[in-house]
């Protein structure tokens, strides 16, 4: 198997979907770096909700897929272990006590947060045991006669325009474009990220990269070029983890 192919032609495939998000996300610059200051790419604080959701869903497969590719890269420098263990792990008992400190925590920084590194491990499949909060569909609207109706509470319904924090996204984003112009050095650091789960001990459902079933951000049924992609290389680096490189 000739991987450096496999991870050219897939590399060259997401950086064109990343500059895709990058337009729907509204860019002036493009997904290069900002031409007057030469930091990074401007992107808006705000978008609407429809758009916001649109980039996610692409988003979150073509994150998946650059980390198998980082995967794939990876097996020329150490042997990465395939996913064990179960299919489910984790425990999240309070998933929207979570929520609200993500965004809490988006709201502080104000938007001038630092951009993350990518991250190169699958997040874990969490559940819990609690039943799910179901939030009303209606509210009280009672009045007398000659009375004006009681007014819809301020945010109750969520419409495709209304405006939401994008600064998180807007980082994956980048975080993501910084990752595929440097597979290579993305791939030494999981090295060094193995080395050190290895050192400490990390249990086997751990250890790996990748997790078991399927990989965040698949479709059952593929409806952008960004799945296919993500169903091949997904199959490309199993094939590279079970199969290391000894020449």
């Amino acid at each position: 198997m000739n991987w450096a192919k496999v991870i050219d032609r897939n590399r060259e495939a997401l950086l064109r979907i990343v500059a895709e998000l990058f337009a729907m996300a509204g860019s002036t610059t493009g997904p290069g770096p900002d031409p007057e200051t030469s930091e990074a790419p401007s992107l808006p604080a705000k978008m609407p909700r429809h758009r916001f959701n649109s980039i996610r869903r692409i988003l979150r497969a073509a994150e998946s897929a650059a980390r198998r590719l980082v995967v794939i890269a990876a097996r020329r420098f150490a042997v990465i272990p395939p996913p064990a263990g179960a299919f489910m792990y984790g425990l999240d008992p309070d998933k929207a006590h979570r929520r609200r400190a993500l965004a809490a925590g988006s709201e502080k920084d104000g938007g001038d947060a630092r951009i993350p590194p990518f991250v190169l491990t699958d997040p874990a499949k969490t559940f819990s045991f609690r039943p799910p909060k179901r939030r009303p569909k209606t509210f009280p609207r009672i009045t007398c006669l000659g009375n004006d109706p009681t007014p819809v509470p301020e945010g109750w319904y969520r419409l495709p325009g209304d405006e939401i924090d994008a600064g998180p996204l807007c980082r994956r984003l980048i975080s993501l474009r910084r990752a595929l112009d440097d597979i290579d050095g993305q791939a030494r650091r999981l090295v060094r990220l193995q080395a050190r789960r290895d050192r400490a001990g990390v249990s086997p459902a751990r250890r790996s990269p990748l997790r078991n079933g399927r990989p965040p951000g698949r479709r059952k049924r593929p409806v952008h070029e960004v799945d296919e992609i993500l169903i091949d290389v997904h199959a490309l680096a199993r094939d590279a983890m079970e199969a290391p490189d000894t020449s």
